[in-house]
């Protein structure tokens, strides 16, 4: 009988221990969220965001990366998301399934193309047209570019050439022109990050993190059940420490 108390107590000495240390990293992490969460409102964590692409991604909150980008006269066209931006500032949806062609300027707008659509835009950022102009039996844009100074040419189907008047109303066919062709180009890292940051939105708050932190929800139903664990040890410890601080 003293052996098998003395092997229990041995075995209830040993599992209070390492279930302890088991347990230890995450009573700190479910005591340091719980204490946040309590503070709430003086922390702001409603109001705070996340920026970490890490964390982000992690949550499948992630901006669409740049497509196609063209640079006209120290501004920058890009396609990401389908969506035209201007440097960062949103112009107008990607016609379904089009990639940008290029972009030129044009005396008081830019024009951007794609194979069944022209975009006029301002020079703020806004959208003043969309159209396809009149380019032939088989109207599809190739390309974009600009003959001298500011003519703008679009090659249509076939290779066949096409100048434009200064309002884009009127295109006629023309032929061997210097044409200096709308060529794509890679934007800025830091224009990059604030597209994506524009299509993420402001992402993602502290407080849900902190929340999923002291859930276990962060790793999804596996978290769950690992805390549902953790609470199970702590149970255990808490029954095992009772009872042989009541033996002795």
């Amino acid at each position: 009988m003293t052996h098998n108390r003395f092997s229990l107590r041995r075995i209830l000495f040993f599992g209070h221990r390492y279930i302890g240390i088991i347990c230890a990293l995450f009573i700190l992490v479910l005591a340091t969220t719980g204490m946040m969460l309590n503070h709430t409102e003086s922390l702001k964590l409603a109001q705070r965001h996340v920026s970490s692409p890490l964390l982000l991604g992690f949550y499948g909150i992630e901006g669409a990366q740049v497509e196609r980008a063209h640079e006209v006269d120290g501004h920058w066209f890009s396609q990401a998301g389908g969506q035209l931006y201007l440097d960062d500032v949103p112009v107008a949806t990607t016609p379904s399934g089009e990639t940008l062609l290029g972009v030129v300027e044009q005396p008081g707008f830019f024009v951007a193309a794609y194979p069944h659509a022209l975009l006029m835009i301002s020079p703020e950022g806004e959208l003043i047209e969309r159209f396809m102009p009149e380019i032939g039996t088989a109207p599809e844009i190739g390309k974009i570019g600009l003959e001298g100074d500011s003519a703008a040419v679009v090659i249509a189907a076939g290779g066949v050439l096409f100048v434009a008047d200064e309002e884009l109303l009127q295109w006629h066919s023309g032929k061997d022109m210097s044409v200096q062709w709308s060529q794509p180009a890679t934007p800025p890292v830091e224009l990059r990050r604030r597209i994506a940051k524009r299509q993420t939105g402001d992402g993602l708050t502290l407080e849900r993190v902190i929340l999923d932190l002291h859930s276990g929800r962060i790793a999804g139903g596996f978290g769950v059940l690992l805390m549902d664990a953790v609470a199970v040890g702590m149970l255990l410890l808490v029954g095992m420490g009772v009872w042989m601080w009541a033996r002795r």
